[in-house]
């Protein structure tokens, strides 16, 4: 009967508020069209659910329609991949500048949040290129396809890089003692690769590399 009730009350704008907390913050069989629909619903609202229910309310959260800055940071702050991944999908939430860059970074470790994350229309275009070292293949040519970046600019950029990070150690181009023992090591298991060297580049690891 809950679920019926609150099935029946998802879609209406005129709902009683207190009821449709109550059944928003019960199981999710009987909170998800709520979650997913309901207007009656403030970010507030949202929020605290967010914080003190199941992933399950979560991601119900997280495709909803129009998702605010406000409710999208919250959903982030869960730390949950499948959340988080959700709510890149969701074309119509609107993702904090913060929360955006944060997503970025862990997109590095978190391959799940490449392919949503670049067909988003409102990823900034310095996010995208900061993005092109550590995606696949395939998503790096999505991104020089889609955010008008020349593969050889960015090459030029890292070779320049280089450049004043050498200059900046006095030119002596020393390796740290650390370094020169990890590379070594590398080299002792014959993995001393041109994708080892760039992965080195593209990580800042320039005594390393």
């Amino acid at each position: 009967m809950r679920q019926d009730v609150a099935k029946r009350l998802s879609e209406r704008d005129d709902a009683p508020r207190e009821l449709v907390l109550v059944l928003a913050n019960d199981d999710i069989e009987v909170a998800h069209p709520l979650l997913l629909n309901n207007s009656v619903l403030h970010d507030v609202d949202l929020i605290e659910i967010i914080k003190h229910r199941t992933q399950a309310h979560q991601l119900a959260v997280s495709m909803r329609k129009n998702v605010s800055e406000d409710v999208s940071d919250a959903l982030v702050e869960t730390g949950d991949t499948g959340v988080i991944t959700s709510l890149l999908e969701n074309e119509d939430a609107s993702i904090s500048t913060a929360s955006m860059e944060y997503i970025v970074a862990e997109s590095k470790r978190v391959d799940t949040f490449q392919n949503p994350l670049i067909n988003r229309k409102d990823l900034p275009p310095d996010m995208a290129r900061k993005m092109y070292w550590w995606v696949s293949v395939a998503v790096r040519q999505h991104i020089v396809e889609n955010f008008s970046i020349d593969p050889a600019t960015i090459d030029d950029s890292i070779e320049d890089a280089v450049k004043d990070k050498i200059k900046d150690d006095g030119g002596e181009g020393e390796k740290s003692s650390e370094a020169e023992r990890v590379a070594e090591e590398v080299a002792a298991h014959d993995k001393l690769t041109e994708e080892f060297l760039l992965n080195a580049l593209r990580d800042g690891e320039i005594p390393l590399f």
